[in-house]
């Protein structure tokens, strides 16, 4: 269980490490919008993003017993479902309408 532990926590930290490249990103649009634009860039960030990604994985422990894999991925499915399933109760069943201002990409 320490390993799904750390998973959690190493998980977190690579989505907030997103989220703050994406608010730097946001924040910076008006100045260096035609460079993150840019597919070469945005393939540099995707290939980073996964590179750091595989990077955080080394940190997990891999020599525990493959019976627990099952239970972890129930876990994760379960947590998965419950999580559409309040996004889908809170959008009142409107999960494929797309705003006019999202829609053009």
């Amino acid at each position: 269980m320490k390993n799904n532990i750390k998973a959690l926590i190493l998980h977190l930290i690579t989505v907030v490490l997103s989220f703050i490249l994406l608010v730097i990103f946001v924040a910076t649009a008006s100045k260096f919008g035609k460079y993150t634009t840019n597919i070469l860039s945005r393939l540099f960030l995707t290939v980073s993003l996964i590179r750091f990604y595989v990077y955080m994985g080394t940190f997990l422990d891999i020599n525990k017993d493959r019976k627990y894999d099952f239970y972890v991925g129930g876990i994760i499915s379960i947590i998965g479902i419950g999580l559409w399933l309040y996004t889908f109760l809170m959008t009142n069943g409107s999960l494929i309408e797309v705003p006019k201002e999202v829609s053009t990409y």
